[in-house]
């Protein structure tokens, strides 16, 4: 009877689209989702080779630009952020910006002033990310003083919305080719910024 009984709150957990218990994740890159805003959002994580369960490690969000994806953004001859993952020993985690296309094309994130069907619609971006960061802390041993968020363009934009929005739980932010698109920026506490940016990239 307790048997089925608990199978039965696992799937109703389920059906209301919450973890009964967030499955741990070993070294390797895992395609994950979770239900923000009545939407299912999705998220690659890559955990380094040499991660060890005992030892918390930094945990990196990496943001594609607009019209971009999480897979793009995950391309190591792109980016290389998968290489340095493993090189340094931190966690990297590429969010999918909001998208209502097919395999969640042509992306964006609402970053205040900016960008397309992400700011049209209003959508809680920084909510969904808040959500990715405490997923991969159920998961994994992450680090809480050592939580980070870098993009490009839109996604760097959007790191600048973290630092304002959610300083509780990002401590320092890069952006490349992206700037602050909010309206009033009021962190609780001091974010720190690296920013990159070309002088004819005028965002």
């Amino acid at each position: 009877m307790l048997l089925r009984f608990l199978t039965l709150c696992g799937w109703w957990l389920a059906w209301l689209g919450l973890p009964a218990s967030a499955q741990t994740l070993g070294p390797g890159s895992h395609e994950l989702s979770l239900m923000h805003g009545g939407q299912q959002r999705e998220f690659l994580v890559h955990v380094p080779a040499s991660y060890r369960a005992e030892t918390s490690v930094p945990l990196v969000l990496a943001l594609h630009g607009g019209g971009g994806s999480m897979q793009i953004m995950a391309r190591d001859r792109l980016y290389g952020l998968v290489s340095q993952s493993e090189a340094s020993g931190w966690i990297v985690v590429f969010p999918n910006g909001f998208s209502r296309l097919p395999g969640g094309r042509l992306a964006t994130w609402n970053a205040g002033i900016c960008c397309g069907a992400a700011r049209d619609r209003g959508s809680d971006d920084v909510g969904f990310l808040r959500a990715v960061v405490a997923d991969v802390q159920r998961r994994l041993n992450v680090d809480p003083k050592r939580v980070f968020a870098t993009g490009m363009s839109n996604g760097g934009m959007m790191s600048y919305r973290l630092a304002c929005e959610a300083s509780d739980v990002f401590r320092a932010i890069a952006s490349v080719a992206g700037t602050d698109g909010t309206a009033n920026c009021t962190p609780e506490r001091p974010v720190s910024v690296f920013h990159i940016h070309a002088r004819d990239d005028d965002r």
